[in-house]
């Protein structure tokens, strides 16, 4: 007999991954065949344009629809395919189904978790060419002096934008590895790229089968390298909603999901404006109506939440487009670009803000984004933020870790 080698190992999975990929082929061609077989026994295959009809539906049913696709048009068609289309359509072209609203997480997820390798090892690729760094300084002849180097300048630019993008997809590789424990929530990549500053999204818990939902809009400087503190924000708010529900003695579940996915400014002066915001709108927009179209079963009770610039990204597309949200969060926010609650498109008993007493964002609150929505006359509801200063609103000791749990199951701060 034959000794066991590490290469028989390593093949078995590979052999059962083709096995398995053949199978569905075979249904894939298999449904495609029984198509034809019953208009040829109808007698409507014997028509030549019935004939082009169905040879045209199979070639191009995996045809992705356009950008102009609305998500709930995406998933109609997603559904519409089989499993063995699915299944192709992530493995052969997961750019396009990583990123896309309307596809359902697990799909997402698991495209992206494909296209996550592939960017990890471009990246660190990108980052070797670099080479070693240059010299600070560069002697002038004759003059006894030294300039800066331009090659140095320009090779530290490149270098910490990599560097700071690769960590972000390492950070989340570990999430999505359970790094912190059997009692961390089951994490999905909903989506990433690295234009730019870079984006994700991630949920913690399956939005789709969820009874809550809640969505989490970071503000200034957010972008992919930092990641990590948006994932540590979503997974505070699912661990304060889980003892939300547990204190009701119920079972329902709540996911999470960081979100940044737009171009959030990157500087205070940058934060003064307004086109980061309206930048955000669609993007926005399709990801929650995404989430709505992907739900299984009764529809969850969703949440939408911005913190400082974000709740103004969250504002500007509440206001432009509206939201299929049931309520919103907004704390340490500058503005909405709002005067009131109800130009949110939403029920002002549903808004809830909240400033702490050490949160410095007062001081420009309501002067660029419409009112200050912690004044009275603004009309929101008010959560319990005590001292508070701009990033700790989600530290176990503050009273809103506890009243985001609340307010994204149902109930009352």
């Amino acid at each position: 007999m034959c000794p066991v080698t590490s290469d028989h190992v390593q093949a078995v999975p590979a052999a059962s991954a083709a096995l398995t990929e053949a199978a569905q082929a075979d249904k894939l061609i298999s449904d495609r065949l029984q198509k034809f077989i019953a208009n040829a026994t109808n007698g409507t295959g014997l028509d030549g344009a019935t004939v082009a009809a169905d040879q045209n539906t199979a070639n191009h049913r995996e045809d992705i629809p356009d950008a102009s696709a609305g998500p709930a048009a995406v998933n109609a068609w997603w559904q519409g395919l089989t499993p063995a289309e699915r299944h192709h359509l992530i493995y052969n072209q997961p750019d396009q189904i990583g990123n896309r609203d309307g596809i359902p997480t697990v799909d997402r997820d698991q495209a992206n978790r494909l296209r996550l390798a592939q960017n990890q090892a471009t990246l660190q690729s990108q980052l070797d060419a670099l080479g070693p760094e240059p010299p600070f300084f560069i002697p002038v002849v004759g003059v006894g002096d030294n300039l800066e180097n331009p090659e140095h300048k320009y090779w530290k630019q490149q270098h910490d934008d990599l560097t700071g993008k690769l960590k972000g997809l390492n950070d989340i590789q570990n999430r999505l590895d359970n790094s912190r424990g059997p009692d961390f929530p089951p994490t999905y990549l909903m989506g990433f790229d690295t234009q730019g500053n870079g984006h994700a999204i991630v949920a913690m818990n399956n939005p789709d089968t969820a009874d809550n939902v809640l969505t989490f809009v970071p503000g200034t400087s957010a972008r992919l390298a930092g990641i990590t503190g948006d994932m540590d924000k979503a997974y505070e708010m699912e661990a304060s909603s889980a003892k939300a529900e547990a204190d009701q003695h119920s079972s329902k579940t709540t996911a999470t999901i960081a979100w940044s996915g737009y171009d959030a400014p990157q500087t205070l002066p940058e934060a003064s404006l307004g086109g980061p915001a309206f930048g955000a709108e669609d993007r926005l927009h399709n990801f929650e109506t995404g989430l709505r179209a992907t739900h299984e079963g009764t529809p969850s009770f969703n949440t939408i939440m911005g913190h400082s610039y974000g709740s103004t990204a969250v504002g500007f597309t509440m206001r432009d487009k509206g939201l299929p949200v049931d309520r919103a969060i907004f704390v340490g926010s500058p503005g909405l670009g709002v005067y009131s609650p109800s130009e949110l498109h939403l029920d002002p008993s549903q808004v809830f803000v909240g400033r702490g007493s050490n949160d410095p964002i007062e001081y420009v609150a309501g002067v660029a984004f419409g009112s200050d929505p912690m004044d009275s006359d603004f009309g929101a509801q008010h959560l319990p933020t005590g001292d508070s200063n701009h990033s700790s609103y989600w530290d176990r000791s503050k009273p809103a870790w506890s009243a985001f749990g609340k307010i994204a199951t149902g109930g009352q701060p």
